[in-house]
């Protein structure tokens, strides 16, 4: 009687902890293409493709458990007019608890908040604009980029 008590022990914990995986997938940012340059390696060599191409870039500085972040991915990210309106940029995501390295562009750009989001033009220091007002709608996101692109024509 034991043995079949213990394994039922076991095979509760084994469904319990498959669970627990298959949540914490679900709750990671689904990103809606690889494009996007990650971390403070992505940054750097996005600044250096901004200039070369002479693309502005998008910066999107996030954490894992920001729902918010989640959010903005799924619905705005995701969004194809919003896609279609990145495809000017070189994309780059950054989460601040990932490194040193991440945590210093944060504070470089004085982020306080997630989803914390900006525009540059290609010529380093010109032209940084905080959009984290427009991640509420796709359509928002979208008219902020195609307006951002306009200006630096």
């Amino acid at each position: 009687m034991k043995l079949i008590v213990d394994s039922l022990k076991h095979k509760a914990f084994f469904v319990c902890c498959l669970l627990l995986a298959m949540c914490c997938l679900l709750s990671a940012p689904a990103w809606a293409d690889d494009d996007w340059l990650e971390g403070a390696n992505g940054y750097a060599q996005g600044r250096a493709e901004a200039v070369a191409s002479h693309k502005p870039m998008v910066v999107f500085f996030y954490t894992d458990w920001c729902g918010y972040c989640r959010k903005f991915s799924k619905n705005v990210l995701e969004n194809p007019n919003v896609q279609k309106e990145l495809d000017g940029f070189v994309k780059v995501r950054v989460n601040p608890e990932k490194g040193a390295s991440e945590n210093q562009l944060a504070d470089q750009y004085g982020i306080n908040g997630f989803p914390s989001v900006y525009f540059e033009s290609p010529a380093s220091g010109n032209a940084v604009q905080d959009v984290g007002s427009a991640t509420s709608s796709a359509k928002r996101f979208a008219s902020a980029a195609n307006q951002f692109l306009k200006q630096l024509k």
